[in-house]
């Protein structure tokens, strides 16, 4: 399970951090969602910053703009009954996090779709 994953300077701040500190901050951030067993349920961690890995060859990119650029505009739109969701969609791609950002971007304007025709 994925405990904690942030991007930016958050990302930046918990490189900062030993092995131990990232822990023990992310799982004192969890307890607060999830309560105790959040703690004491933990068998191990593992964590890393990408930026610390050299040559990592992968598709991340940032185009100008973020999470609302006008390159994703068409795509973030939907095409008759059809919505497109994935990491592909986001700014954020090659992760969790975007294939979230564009899943809830596509369900909240399917809600706003279903809400204006009166459906709801």
């Amino acid at each position: 399970m994925i405990g904690y994953c942030n991007t930016g300077s958050n990302a930046d701040a918990y490189a900062a951090l030993t092995p131990s500190d990232r822990e023990a901050r992310a799982i004192a951030q969890g307890v607060k969602i999830h309560g105790d067993k959040y703690r004491t349920g933990l068998a191990t961690s593992f964590s890393h910053h990408w930026r610390q890995t050299p040559y990592p060859e992968a598709s991340w990119h940032s185009p100008s703009g973020g999470p609302d650029a006008p390159a994703f505009t068409p795509l973030n739109r939907a095409a008759g009954r059809v919505c497109f969701a994935g990491d592909h969609l986001s700014y954020a791609d090659a992760w969790q996090h975007s294939a979230f950002t564009s899943a809830r971007k596509a369900v909240t304007a399917l809600h706003a779709r279903v809400l204006a025709q009166g459906l709801a």
